[in-house]
């Protein structure tokens, strides 16, 4: 867009793949496993026989090996196992991080929405249901001619999340839930 910006206030590292498995006792809704405090897992499935599986940490607290530590989780929490040349590792803005100033750019008439808004919160991840969040926000302003009111709107809209988010990951990152 207008170059790289290094004004995300944290980030969340993730591994994420797709797996073929039984998921029928949970198809079509999806499960969030908060696990060891600061770092969670899911399983999103796609239909009764293949899911997205993934795990993600908040900055701190991080392992040592990061495949190691999805097996262990797949094991626990009774998925398959996928291998390291299935999985995929991406570093998440977290949010709130940018100002509006950085969500739109009016001279280009273009809008970050989802990871790149860096709106995806701490407690949850929940990057899926952001992005999606965010991308109505966005149409509708846009099908309107409202760009400009995008940044605020997301903002407000989301702003109780961010609130619980920074309060609950507080909590539990101290180490003391």
């Amino acid at each position: 867009m207008t170059g790289i910006t290094d004004e995300y206030s944290g980030y969340m590292t993730a591994l994420n793949t797709d797996v073929k498995g039984d998921f029928s006792d949970i198809y079509p809704n999806t499960r969030m496993v908060l696990e060891n405090y600061v770092d969670y897992t899911w399983v999103f499935p796609k239909s009764p026989h293949r899911a997205n599986i993934g795990i993600g940490w908040a900055q701190r607290d991080l392992p040592t090996d990061y495949m190691e530590a999805f097996k262990q989780a797949c094991e626990r929490n009774g998925g398959p196992i996928p291998s390291r040349e299935q999985t995929n590792v991406a570093i998440i803005p977290q949010g709130p991080s940018l100002t509006p100033s950085r969500v739109y750019v009016p001279e280009l008439n273009v809008v970050r929405v989802s990871d790149a808004a860096g709106i995806a919160t701490r407690f949850s991840g929940k990057g899926i249901s952001q992005a999606v969040h965010s991308a109505y926000i966005m149409a509708d302003h846009a099908a309107d001619g409202r760009l400009a009111e995008y940044p605020a709107t997301l903002h407000e809209t989301m702003r109780p999340e961010y609130l619980l988010a920074h309060v609950v990951r507080g909590v539990l990152e101290s180490h003391r839930p």
